[in-house]
């Protein structure tokens, strides 16, 4: 996630949806933000708290497979204080695995 404002830090949260699968709360691997004390996974949603303008944040997730056919993460990026996004199109990333 990127925040490319120039002046503008935004609260934000990254928010999973698995279908196949499934992560509890020790399975979602939440980034460190600004004062490295603001971490919050809390299913199904990663919230760093604020980012800053110019700056980025990853997170990940660990998810277990139900059953064979596909496993589907989808991976959404939210602001959470409503900010106006110019390209709100790239929010949602999703990645689909055959399981055997």
């Amino acid at each position: 996630m990127s925040n490319k404002s120039t002046s503008t830090a935004g609260s934000v949260a990254f928010i999973f949806r698995i279908t196949n699968g499934s992560a509890g709360v020790s399975d979602y691997v939440c980034p460190l933000i600004s004062n490295h004390f603001n971490i919050d996974p809390d299913t199904p949603a990663c919230e760093p708290g604020t980012l800053r303008a110019g700056r980025s944040t990853k997170a990940a997730i660990l998810v277990t497979p139900k059953s064979s056919g596909t496993l589907t993460v989808k991976a959404c990026a939210v602001n959470e204080a409503n900010l106006t996004d110019p390209v709100s199109s790239n929010n949602c990333k999703t990645l689909k695995l055959a399981i055997s």
